[in-house]
C-alpha cells in the first residue's frame, strides 16, 4: 500500500479516502471477470480526473 499522502489547504490538512461497497441482488456471483476489470478502469478514469490515485481492489468470494 503507497505510503499515506496529506493535502493542505491554508487552514487545514487532510487525508480523504473512500471504501465503495457494491451490493447485488440475491448475492450471485456477477462482478467478476472482465466486468470487475471494467469496473476498476471506471474508477481509474475518474480519479484521473480529480488527480487521486487508486489504491486497492478486492472482490469477496461467494
Amino acid at each position: 500500500m503507497p505510503q499515506q499522502v496529506f493535502k493542505t489547504l491554508y487552514h487545514c490538512t487532510y487525508s480523504l479516502q473512500y471504501h465503495l461497497v457494491v451490493v447485488t441482488k440475491y448475492r450471485r456471483k456477477c462482478l467478476a471477470g472482465a466486468m470487475l476489470a471494467e469496473l476498476r478502469e471506471i474508477c481509474e478514469r475518474q480519479l484521473q480526473l480529480k488527480e487521486e490515485q487508486y489504491i486497492q481492489q478486492q472482490s469477496a468470494p461467494h
